[in-house]
């Protein structure tokens, strides 16, 4: 540990001494939050990074990663506006648009989610991850169409387990219950571990979900809320599993 914190120390000296001959080069600064990121340093990291995309706003490294690290702290503002000038420095980049459009999904801002992904559902058809993010908006809306987009997701990535289950969810809220079965039985077979796809089958199928794996599940979702508070989906989900618990009602 001794050794890696002294590297870490040569490191961040040479890139600062780097930009004290340079100030407006990039590569030192991505060197700084990599770093930074090394020691669990986010607020040294996103200094560094809001000076690069600053210097180059179409930095692809530099903005997803900085755009990931407001997205972690629930920071979602900052990471849309980061994203923005993004899209305007460089229009050809999906990841871009991607990244705003689940910010807005995690901020709940499902109809904006939706427009963005028909945005760059238009210039890219095949994009996959953008269905899963309208699908998933769709979802949170109660509109059935979410079963489509999550059907064309299933097809073009056939070893989802996720997006099986989230195929399973959308059936369940169209009441269609024998193909919300067979979905929630694909994903678990693709991930064995999968707590959720098994709780959410057996409550739709009519048994009583094994307590322990019920348990761990609510655990790991509390866990989720309190790192983030304002992560609707796990909030969402773990009022779900309270109410079929008998926690709330």
């Amino acid at each position: 540990l001794y050794g890696r914190e002294r590297q870490w120390e040569k490191s961040s000296a040479a890139y600062r001494k780097a930009i004290e001959l340079n100030p407006t080069a990039v590569e030192p600064r991505l060197g700084l939050a990599g770093v930074a990121l090394s020691q669990g340093k986010d607020e040294e990291a996103i200094t560094q990074l809001q000076a690069t995309v600053q210097q180059q706003p179409g930095n692809r490294l530099a903005v997803l990663l900085i755009a990931g690290l407001y997205d972690r702290l629930a920071r979602y503002d900052q990471a849309i506006a980061v994203l923005e000038a993004a899209v305007k420095a460089d229009p050809r980049q999906p990841a871009f648009g991607l990244g705003i459009a689940e910010m807005y999904l995690k901020k709940g801002r499902y109809d904006d989610a939706i427009g963005k992904v028909g945005e760059l559902l238009a210039a890219n058809p095949d994009l996959a991850g953008a269905r899963l993010i309208r699908g998933q908006a769709l979802l949170a809306k109660g509109d059935a169409n979410a079963i489509k987009e999550f059907v064309e997701v299933a097809r073009a990535n056939p070893k989802s387990a996720g997006a099986q289950y989230l195929l399973a969810r959308a059936y369940v809220q169209s009441q269609r219950v024998p193909e919300a079965q067979a979905a929630y039985r694909e994903a678990i077979r693709l991930q064995p571990d999968f707590t959720q796809a098994k709780a959410e089958l057996a409550l739709v199928s009519g048994q009583k979900p094994d307590q322990g794996e019920q348990l761990k599940e609510m655990e790991q979702l509390r866990a989720a809320v309190k790192a983030n508070p304002k992560d609707l989906v796990a909030r969402e989900r773990l009022a779900r599993r309270l109410l079929a618990s008998g926690q709330i009602k």
